[in-house]
């Protein structure tokens, strides 16, 4: 039983992104929370870095994958993406509505909801060998449904600020 939670407990502590979380928190205060000015222009190119490098990794791993998949194996990338595009959003506004009855954030957990799955998952899956082509074609499929779905529900949110005069005038445009 230990020996099983130690080897659990050393892959997570391990595990770079957790192991840098832990190291930020611990250094944050020693630093006083302001980046030293040494350090700050090589931290701000790499954090530049990593979206294009996760996007263009994500897209070398798509190479060829579409022909690859059968029509069958397409059903569970396409199910992922619905419940992340079209339920959890939902789930996300009931949640919020849940914590904060009073206030205006529910709006914001729905649009929060809509936002696509990060490409750093596609990381994981191949650190640990799982389902990696899986994986990223669904990480493409919610990445080009999400675009349409957020702005629809960004104007949406957006009528419902408005006043009864103004909706007739925005939907017009």
């Amino acid at each position: 039983g230990w020996k099983i939670a130690w080897i659990v407990f050393r892959g997570v502590i391990t595990n770079p992104i957790v192991f840098m979380a832990i190291l930020g928190l611990i250094v944050n205060p020693i630093i006083k929370h302001k980046i030293p000015h040494i350090v700050e222009p090589l931290l701000t190119v790499l954090s530049r870095s990593f979206d294009g490098v996760a996007l263009f990794y994500l897209g070398m791993s798509m190479v060829g994958k579409f022909k690859r998949l059968p029509g069958f194996a397409l059903l569970v990338p396409i199910f992922l993406v619905s419940v992340k595009e079209l339920i959890f959003p939902i789930l996300a506004q009931q949640m919020v509505e849940a914590l904060d009855p009073n206030g205006n954030l529910s709006n914001f957990g729905f649009l929060y909801g809509t936002i696509p799955s990060a490409p750093a998952l596609l990381f994981y899956s191949n650190k640990y060998s799982l389902a990696t082509d899986l994986i990223a074609t669904s990480l493409v499929l919610c990445t080009l449904l999400s675009a349409p779905i957020i702005f629809i529900s960004a104007h949406m949110i957006s009528l419902t600020s408005l006043q009864q005069a103004k909706i007739e005038d925005q939907l017009t445009t």
